[in-house]
């Protein structure tokens, strides 16, 4: 039987806790303006449909 550690591992799952290793460690964090990505929101809905939806079809 497996422990959960091993599940874990298997399923590629990160720990919340503090003393374990965490592989985002050594990311740096970029907050967003959130007036900016109001304002944004229509022109990456148009983007997206126009480069992923209508692209699959």
């Amino acid at each position: 039987m497996q422990t959960n550690g091993e599940l874990a591992k298997e399923q590629r799952a990160i720990s919340a806790k503090r003393l374990t290793r965490s592989p985002f460690t050594n990311v740096a964090l970029k907050f967003v303006n959130p007036g900016q990505a109001l304002d944004r929101h229509d022109k990456w809905v148009k983007m997206f449909d126009e480069i992923l939806v209508r692209n699959v079809r």
